[in-house]
């Protein structure tokens, strides 16, 4: 049971979770009241190392403000809770994103400092997105040292595979190593499947694909994880904006003895410019390459769809069937085409859109003569990561 102590002192601010999710290029933000975790706003800063500019939504009012100034996380986690201060809020708890939990974590875990110790240590298996983790972290953690603090992970909802999800083909030693499957994506993966569970209970065998920027699709069975196609990295899987996915491992090798930077060139390559952003010779936002009209750009998006179809394929194999197929993140959610496109490359199985309710935009989007439900659903990470916290801390959410 929660209990608020500063309000018994006679401060009678609103009590607020702030989850944090650190990235590279942005900071985004969301408060939620406690304990029961409503949403009270939304927010971000983006191009940190560009004009970083700091985006919020507090109900339905939106705010932009140009900060002309490139920050780094620190200065903009800094500059989010003097935002914060300005509102008659105080915060009571913190919930972090943390991308790897380098198998030590199957679940949400209190922060103390011995932990994001671990959590630094973990870098390697994830350097594009670890370090910014932790960062933040350590950052609140000095500036608020008696603040409770909670880390959920994006691999926790797969932590439970068994041997015949976690391993690669290759020797029992490399695997006892760490160098094995984890799975990624897995706060929002958690939240959709909440999420589903109320709209079709009866949805036993389902198929998440999350489409963003980064991207990937998940095999569920009875709510829970058996199959993703990320594996070792956020890197691997599916076709992303601008992240390759999987590849041919002598053409890395290749590329490594080809290539003058060697192998911090290849995970430019493989990082920043594969993926969409490759295949398109753009930046790898999709809703650009829609908008093109030349050949390029077609084959981008007809490679990409084909991709994600092919991959949805084999899922369906790992479940032997397929119940629901769910679309969600920013082109999931947002790109019609895209989603007709990889449906219709899976026409033979019997999964097939209802071509009116996809162009609406519509929750429901299957045809009567589908094989499977197909639904586009909203994902919300922080929401997610908001009731892990509370569970975590021991806080009651049911009044």
């Amino acid at each position: 049971m929660w209990t608020d102590p500063a309000a018994a002192e006679g401060d009678y601010r609103l009590p607020v979770l702030l989850a944090i999710n650190a990235g590279s290029s942005s900071l985004k933000f969301g408060l939620f009241q406690a304990p029961d975790c409503s949403r009270i706003a939304r927010g971000q800063i983006e191009d940190l190392a560009d004009q970083a500019r700091l985006k919020v939504r507090v109900g339905e009012e939106a705010q932009a403000l140009d900060l002309q100034c490139s920050l780094t996380q620190e200065q903009a986690l800094n500059r989010i809770l003097e935002w914060i201060s300005e509102r008659r809020v105080r915060i009571v708890a913190a919930v972090h994103r943390v991308v790897h939990s380098g198998g030590l974590f199957d679940g949400p875990v209190r922060v103390d400092p011995q932990i994001i110790d671990q959590l630094d240590a973990m870098t390697p298996l994830a350097p594009l997105h670890q370090p910014h983790n932790v960062a933040a972290l350590r950052r609140l953690t000095e500036m608020a040292p008696e603040l409770p603090q909670v880390a959920c992970f994006d691999t926790a909802f797969h932590a439970h595979w068994g041997p015949l999800a976690t391993h690669f083909p290759l020797p029992a030693e490399i695997h006892d190593r760490g160098f094995r499957r984890y799975g990624f994506h897995g706060l929002s993966y958690a939240y959709i499947t909440g999420q589903l569970r109320q709209l079709d209970p009866d949805a036993r065998r389902v198929v998440v694909a999350h489409l963003g920027s980064g991207a990937s699709l998940c095999a569920i069975a009875n709510g829970r994880s058996v199959d993703c196609s990320f594996g070792y990295s956020p890197l691997g899987g599916i076709p992303m904006a601008t992240r390759s996915g999987d590849l041919d491992p002598g053409l890395l090798i290749a590329l490594t003895r080809a290539l003058p930077g060697g192998i911090d060139e290849v995970e430019r390559l493989v990082s920043k410019c594969g993926g969409l952003a490759g295949w398109s010779e753009g930046d790898g936002d999709m809703r650009e390459v829609l908008e093109r009209s030349d050949e390029i750009a077609r084959l981008a998006v007809e490679r990409y769809c084909l991709a994600i179809a092919r991959n949805i394929a084999g899922m369906v194999t790992t479940l032997s069937g397929i119940d629901a197929l769910v679309f969600t993140a920013g082109v999931g959610e947002n790109a019609a085409a895209v989603r007709a496109q990889i449906c219709e490359r899976l026409g033979w199985a019997g999964i097939r859109l209802d071509s009116a309710a996809n162009d609406r935009g519509e929750r429901e989007l299957h045809d009567r003569q589908s094989v499977c439900r197909i639904y586009r659903l909203a994902t919300d990470e922080e929401q997610q990561m908001a009731a892990e916290a509370a569970a975590t801390l021991g806080w009651d959410q049911s009044n």
